[in-house]
């Protein structure tokens, strides 16, 4: 194994993703966001990864919520085969499953709604694209533009369902104007620094519809990486202690 985690272990070297920093921080958010509601906690029986990778985020869903089935979709076949390969050697196995096809196609086919939509959707528009064809599509929004992704959420959702994803600010703001077109509204984010002389890197939102169209209140807060002198914070150890080693 390449990557190990408190409660499963996994390989990445055929993912076009490899596991980072922020698939770790939108999971502890996440976790950290219903550990909050012990009700709402178990109540998430049905969880979707979208662009699952080597299935880092589906692991951690399927540890922090152990009476839900997870499904974790990806366009690229070699990241599903790794992911298929992980899920079999760990604990959830029998309540975890990857599929091979593009979001937008799967809230076509699929007749299931979701508790909990989780995502590290790709976001690069017009920078460089890497020489890795597979890089480009688990990076570049190419193939799942946000619309899309707003699009095929509306499709899958219920009611109570929530969804997390973590984006650039940029990228944020539009997504929840996106959103906010189908009566989705964020409630709870995080802003990440990587250090106090660092500009802002990333926003983790947890969304929520309201069936009634009323907007409904966000909680903001913020995390520090690291320490000044180089070290990683009391904050990032505390949010992503249920998983890291």
């Amino acid at each position: 194994m390449e990557f190990y985690c408190k409660q499963f272990a996994l390989n990445h070297g055929k993912s076009s993703m490899k596991v980072g920093t922020d698939a770790i921080l939108l999971a502890g958010f996440t976790a950290e966001y219903f550990a909050a509601s012990v009700e709402e906690k178990y109540n998430i029986k049905t969880v979707l990864d979208v662009g699952t990778g080597c299935g880092i985020l589906a692991l951690c869903m399927a540890q922090v919520f152990t009476q839900a089935n997870v499904t974790a979709i990806d366009i690229d076949p070699m990241s599903v085969e790794q992911a298929k390969e992980n899920f079999a050697s760990s604990l959830f196995a029998d309540r975890l499953q990857a599929v091979c096809t593009s979001f937008q196609n799967f809230s076509l086919q699929t007749t299931s709604n979701y508790d909990l939509i989780i995502s590290n959707p790709p976001f690069f528009t017009s920078s460089l694209h890497s020489p890795d064809i597979r890089r480009n599509a688990a990076r570049h929004n190419v193939q799942l533009p946000l619309e899309d992704f707003v699009l095929a959420v509306d499709k899958v959702k219920d009611a109570k369902t929530a969804i997390a994803v973590i984006l650039p600010a940029e990228e944020m703001n539009k997504i929840k104007i996106l959103f906010k077109e189908k009566n989705i509204f964020p409630v709870q984010s995080l802003q990440i620094f990587p250090a106090n002389d660092k500009p802002l890197k990333r926003i983790i939102t947890i969304f929520k519809y309201s069936s009634d169209g009323e907007i409904l209140k966000e909680n903001t807060c913020k995390l520090m990486i690291r320490t000044d002198t180089g070290g990683y914070t009391e904050d990032y150890m505390c949010l992503t202690s249920a998983f890291l080693l």
